[in-house]
């Protein structure tokens, strides 16, 4: 009987994603304007030129930004952290005049790409719709998306807090990062030198990106003068450890939520595994774009198993049909996905994520008992 039910699950795996029902139902719920949240990730910023820290073949770079990704590393030597962690992992700096010696450092902007353009013109329609969003780099607002939608539940690049205890910017307010002034140095250090691609520091080309460090004094709290570190979730630090990351809101709703949209993520933190969770408690669907199907977390043994529809494929291509999807229910938008199908640019697929009874939990980085 055991053997019987694995077979019958496979075939479901294999024949429950062909056609489109379930992109329509996704669409169809949006457009009643019933509560669907979206869970954006990295891969979702990945072809505005942002790099991923997890979707990176190098595990080097991985470990490295775990290592020094922590308030206890900021602490033992803010200095050192700001030029050796987070300059070298999230400025991108060239001479402002290469040609003219002693440039000063020009930081690289980012664009939203179709894929942030086609959920805020969902949400901008659909004022049910929400987004909680890993990333700090603020292209969903740049594109549109109502900020009473959006939560930035690991931050915000261009905001700092503060780390004495008691402060009110530590817990409750941000503070706006003033300018910096920043200097060229020689090399990046050689785990900060791997780009979105996985190269190695050797496999720099000219032209590449110069490394920087901060000048002058280090970025200070207004109120207590004490040190102010990036307005950002590390990774031995809770979610409920500022008022920022608004995780109350968050798990509100997750418990109100129709349908949960994964969008880019590698399903690594905290956040996604707890809207699995609570999906498969309220026995809700779940879909994940994606450019493959991610290795999705165990679930306790006390909720039903969950199945999670896989669009594949660059969210800055699958999301715009989705939007187009919920504009337009006329039948035409299908033809469009169907040709895209077998072109092979998207795939659609269906997987039951299972309990896992008797599974040992994984190894991964916590902050403070929240992984990240």
């Amino acid at each position: 009987r055991k053997g019987g039910r694995a077979m019958k699950r496979k075939r479901r795996a294999e024949t429950a994603g062909v056609g489109q029902p379930a992109l329509a139902r996704l669409a169809a719920l949006i457009r009643k304007n019933e509560p669907v949240l979206f869970v954006t990730g990295s891969g979702i910023s990945a072809p505005s030129g942002i790099p991923t820290f997890r979707g990176a073949n190098n595990a080097v770079w991985a470990n490295w930004i775990m290592d020094w990704g922590t308030r206890a590393r900021f602490l033992a030597d803010p200095r050192t952290w700001w030029n050796t962690f987070w300059l070298p992992a999230h400025v991108v700096a060239y001479e402002d005049q290469p040609s003219a010696p002693g440039g000063r450092p020009r930081t690289r902007t980012y664009q939203p790409n179709a894929a942030h353009s086609a959920i805020a013109r969902i949400c901008q329609r659909h004022p049910r719709t929400a987004v909680v969003t890993q990333n700090i780099d603020e292209l969903h607002q740049r594109a549109g998306l109502p900020l009473g939608q959006l939560v930035e539940v690991h931050g915000r690049q261009g905001l700092l807090k503060c780390v004495a205890a008691g402060c009110p910017f530590a817990t409750t307010e941000s503070v706006e990062a003033p300018p910096m002034s920043l200097a060229f140095v020689e090399a990046l250090p050689a785990e900060a030198a791997c780009d979105a691609a996985g190269q190695a520091p050797s496999e720099a080309v000219a032209g590449s990106p110069r490394a920087v460090q901060l000048e002058g004094p280090l970025p200070t709290c207004p109120a207590c003068r004490a040190p102010a570190m990036p307005q950002s979730l590390f990774f031995d630090e809770l979610y409920e450890s500022h008022t920022f990351y608004q995780y109350r809101k968050v798990r509100r709703w997750l418990r109100g939520a129709k349908a949960v949209v994964f969008a880019g993520t590698s399903h690594a933190v905290t956040v996604t595994h707890n809207a699995l969770e609570t999906a498969a408690e309220r026995r809700i669907e779940c879909y994940d774009f994606n450019l493959h199907v991610p290795e999705m977390p165990s679930l306790p043994d006390v909720v039903p198993p969950l199945t999670v529809y896989h669009v594949l494929g660059g969210c800055e291509l699958t999301l715009p049909l989705l939007a187009a999807l919920v504009e337009d229910d006329s039948g035409r938008i299908h033809e469009g996905i169907d040709s895209m199908w077998r072109e092979g640019k998207s795939t659609l697929n269906v997987a039951a994520l299972p309990r896992r009874r008797g599974a040992k939990k994984k190894k991964t980085s916590r902050r403070g008992g929240q992984q990240r």
